[in-house]
């Protein structure tokens, strides 16, 4: 199996359901090796996400993995069942909540503040943003993410790399599977003006890890 995380780039956020199902570079790199793929990217989802979904995720030597590390500065927040509530069918990409079994999470971004209907929300990612803003603390928590995640990826023996979409994370020594850690994977494949990736640049994307990964693992 092929398991992917990320958020809206490796989601692929700017397509259409038909499209984003076949066209994203977790299903091409699925075709390229043969395997099944889930991608458990979503729109917003931040580092903090990933490590948690990461170690919680049963992986066997006989998996790949790839990480698509977002802007660090992204975080979650559990959700009480009191405030929580399913949103309507028009509402804001800020309201989104994850519900898995008794965990209820919200995601919290910088643009959030004017994308969500809830106040208490909105209150939280003004202060976080304006009042508490600290990027040097966001990067060094990037790095207890990065450390825990390598640990399980290592354990598990499974086959696995990880990148920086469009955003590079704090400086330091990172494994070898990091994958260019001092760029964004939008610089590698030469994409201008930082948008979301085309379906031609999702295939390069792909071709880009293959390569890594056979490099890696022969």
């Amino acid at each position: 199996m092929l398991v992917c995380f990320g958020d809206s780039f490796t989601y692929g956020f700017n397509f259409n359901e038909e499209e984003r199902v076949d066209g994203v570079y977790p299903s091409i790199l699925g075709r390229k090796m043969g395997q099944d793929v889930s991608n458990l990217a979503l729109p917003g989802a931040g580092n903090w996400r990933t490590a948690r979904r990461l170690l919680s995720t049963p992986l066997s030597k006989d998996d790949t993995v790839v990480i698509s590390w977002t802007t660090p500065d992204r975080f979650e927040l559990g959700v009480s069942e009191s405030h929580y509530s399913p949103p309507i069918a028009d509402g804001r990409v800020g309201d989104l909540v994850e519900v898995s079994g008794k965990l209820i999470t919200k995601r919290f971004f910088e643009q959030l503040t004017d994308r969500t209907s809830d106040p208490a929300a909105r209150l939280v990612n003004e202060t976080i943003y304006k009042e508490f803003n600290n990027r040097l603390w966001f990067e060094e928590i990037f790095k207890v993410m990065y450390a825990s995640c390598v640990y399980n990826l290592e354990q598990s023996g499974c086959k696995w790399c990880m990148f920086n979409a469009w955003s590079v994370q704090s400086d330091g020594e990172y494994h070898k599977n990091y994958l260019h850690s001092g760029k964004t994977m939008s610089e590698v494949i030469g994409a201008k003006g930082g948008g979301y990736w085309s379906k031609p640049q999702h295939e390069q994307v792909a071709e880009v890890l293959m390569q890594e990964l056979n490099k890696l693992y022969g």
